[in-house]
């Protein structure tokens, strides 16, 4: 039985990525990492509502749509369809901090940076190269843009508005980073548990099947059958064995097989046998 301790974080897992019994764990990641972003997408805006940093409409907007997409994915079975939704949510996101919030000298580059390390972990296969490669076009094109045209984004009132926002940003951040690595260690840490009470049960139910396959083969060896053809003598009846040695049917067929004879005679037999014992035909 396990823990109440033990149950509880079961329960509390369950509760924020889902049935982790059903979910396999590249699901369960990207929920967590959808948490996390929720998370501080979450706080961010408050902190930047607090801040009076940025238009509220677009922080707001953001955080809703990154909240929406992590429920789906918590309630479906197939995260996959939501994997474009979340990465165009957080490009915009990005794009956001940028514009809205002092550029290279906000927290964009801290947010791109945190993103590209979660592009490996939620996208399989190629695809994660042609995202991460997307990233760095999009990085240096408003790193360009901010250079050329420093006066297109909204820089910070001061630089103590700025540090604030930097300081926010990174504490935030770093809450993210631990609950998103507390949940996936949580989540492997049970799938190893239900792994290793499946390869329990597979152990006992092929050493079950080990011995019910020993017991059929023992009962195989004490069956014996006749098999294929057998030379007989077109007189006598007697079969020849493979030897060349000539037995009565019935001693044969006792050694080849389990089959055992008792001694009768047929009617027939009978009447050329023993003519007195039996009347003769009234026809």
């Amino acid at each position: 039985m396990a823990p109440p301790e033990n149950s509880r974080k079961n329960t509390l897992t369950n509760l924020i990525l889902g049935p982790i019994d059903r979910f396999q764990l590249n699901h369960l990641e990207f929920t967590a990492v959808n948490f996390c972003c929720a998370v501080i997408a979450g706080l961010m805006s408050c902190s930047d509502l607090l801040l009076d940093l940025g238009p509220r409409y677009y922080s707001v907007s953001i955080s809703a749509t990154i909240i929406f997409i992590y429920y789906k994915s918590r309630v479906t079975d197939d995260f996959r369809k939501f994997l474009l939704p979340f990465i165009t949510a957080m490009f915009f996101f990005i794009f956001y901090v940028w514009f809205m919030l002092g550029g290279i000298t906000g927290v964009y580059l801290l947010i791109a940076l945190s993103f590209s390390a979660i592009i490996p972990i939620i996208v399989e296969g190629k695809s994660r190269y042609f995202v991460l490669f997307v990233l760095f076009l999009a990085v240096t094109f408003m790193c360009t843009v901010e250079i050329d045209y420093p006066g297109f984004i909204f820089a910070q009132k001061n630089r103590t508005s700025r540090l604030l926002d930097l300081y926010t940003s990174t504490v935030l951040l770093g809450i993210g980073l631990v609950l998103y690595f507390s949940l996936v260690m949580r989540s492997h840490k049970n799938q190893a548990l239900q792994i290793k009470s499946l390869n329990r049960s597979l152990e006992k139910t092929n050493r079950l099947l080990t011995a019910r396959n020993n017991e059929l083969q023992s009962a195989l060896t004490e069956i014996k059958t006749l098999q294929g053809i057998l030379p007989i003598c077109a007189s006598c009846k007697k079969i020849r064995d493979d030897s060349g040695y000539w037995h009565q049917v019935e001693a044969y067929v006792q050694n080849h097989s389990e089959a055992e004879f008792s001694h009768s005679l047929c009617p027939d037999c009978a009447r050329k046998l023993y003519p007195d014992l039996h009347e003769e035909d009234p026809s």
